[in-house]
């Protein structure tokens, strides 16, 4: 009899905590991919707001990209390194946040240190999962808060 009430009372946390999430304030963004070979070669923010220009982008690039979101309130953003002469470069989205109409995505850039490196051109990019709504504009911003990309 114990385990049956453990049991029902575990089944009910976790069904407050579905409740929860989805009722969560907030919209989420979340991280479809990083790599160091995405095909853009232009530095800077890309952001798509429907699957018909995703699928363009797509034909566009050398490597696949990530599906285009299932819901129709979210958008892609594409937060480009550009094309670099080494391996080591790389970028990576670490928190994301709206504040009154903005968006601020807090990422890790990593660069190549002084010695070895290949000798390969690369193209690391950051693609997001966002709300298609609740922002209009987006800061990129690096762990010393230092400005890395800024978008109207």
């Amino acid at each position: 009899m114990i385990r049956i009430r453990w049991f029902a009372g575990l089944l009910a946390s976790a069904a407050l905590t579905g409740c929860a999430a989805i009722g969560s304030s907030g919209p989420v963004v979340t991280a479809s991919l990083s790599s160091s070979h995405c095909g853009f070669t232009a530095e800077g923010l890309t952001l798509v707001s429907s699957e018909s220009d995703w699928q363009q982008l797509q034909q566009d690039r050398v490597g696949a990209l990530p599906p285009w979101p299932a819901r129709d309130d979210r958008s892609m953003l594409v937060i480009s390194m550009g094309e670099r002469p080494t391996g080591g470069y790389s970028i990576e989205m670490r928190d994301a946040r709206i504040r009154d109409e903005l968006l601020v995505i807090d990422v890790l850039v990593e660069r190549p240190g002084d010695g070895m490196v290949s000798q390969a051109l690369t193209t690391p990019c950051a693609i997001l999962n966002v709300p298609s709504e609740g922002w209009d504009e987006v800061v990129v911003k690096d762990k010393t808060d230092n400005l890395f990309y800024q978008k109207l």
